[in-house]
């Protein structure tokens, strides 16, 4: 998680600014606390295997033992790992080309995301492809019932007199393209928006909060060729 990496970056600033910390040696006690508390990244070896690799390898010299056997901190090794873990935050931060997204999504998701309140961000994208369907719905068929989530999309798309026409339906090609974004539209309110609707216990990383905006974005450009 990102608060972790953060974290480690603090405990690492916060050792360096130690006074003398580099140029007296360390007590058994300070040795075996700077190695307790050095974040660990095996969770990101997949994602990022360089930098992980390279923050494992510079860890054996965070401490180094001199010949008469006494333990000193090393500002080259400190150095390193604040950067390394400082190139993973900032890759984990932002990983959003938000000139790529839609500018609805952007507007609803955008602060949340940047404020790393990621389920939320998620949350939001879906809520306003919803309100959009929404109000086509309500624009096309002004007297007809309150619909929403799920259902709303299965009637907006169906393939038997959809009220949004994306495909032929007089072909097998168009609609099976019809079906297809049934299914897109429906199982986004069902996979994506109503699991965090309903519950507080949803936890999204800034990776999968970026691709189910990035799915929302999709689908409100697949709006905007019907509108």
């Amino acid at each position: 998680m990102l608060n972790e990496l953060k974290e480690g970056i603090k405990i690492l600033r916060d050792y360096s600014q130690v006074p003398g910390i580099f140029y007296r040696p360390l007590s058994v006690a300070e040795v075996m606390d700077i190695r307790a508390k050095i974040v660990k990244l095996d969770e990101y070896e997949e994602d990022y295997p360089l930098y992980v690799n390279k923050y494992k390898e510079v860890i054996k010299a965070l401490i180094y033992v001199d010949s008469a056997g006494r333990a000193y901190f090393n500002p080259i090794a400190v150095g390193q790992l604040i950067s390394l873990l400082d190139l993973i935050v900032e890759e984990e931060h932002e990983p959003i080309c938000w000139q790529c997204v839609h500018p609805m999504i952007k507007e609803a998701s955008m602060r949340l995301y940047l404020d790393e309140h990621y389920a939320n961000a998620a949350e939001d994208a879906f809520i306003e492809v919803n309100e959009r369907v929404k109000k086509i719905y309500q624009k096309i068929v002004p007297s007809g019932q309150e619909l929403d989530g799920v259902t709303l999309m299965n009637q907006m798309f169906t393939q038997k007199n959809p009220v949004i026409v994306l495909g032929d339906t007089s072909t097998e090609t168009g609609r099976n393209i019809q079906q297809g974004y049934q299914f897109l539209f429906a199982g986004a309110m069902s996979a994506f928006r109503n699991p965090k609707a309903h519950s507080n216990t949803v936890v999204l990383d800034a990776r999968e909060a970026m691709r189910r905006i990035m799915f929302a974005s999709s689908l409100m450009y697949k709006l905007d060729e019907v509108e």
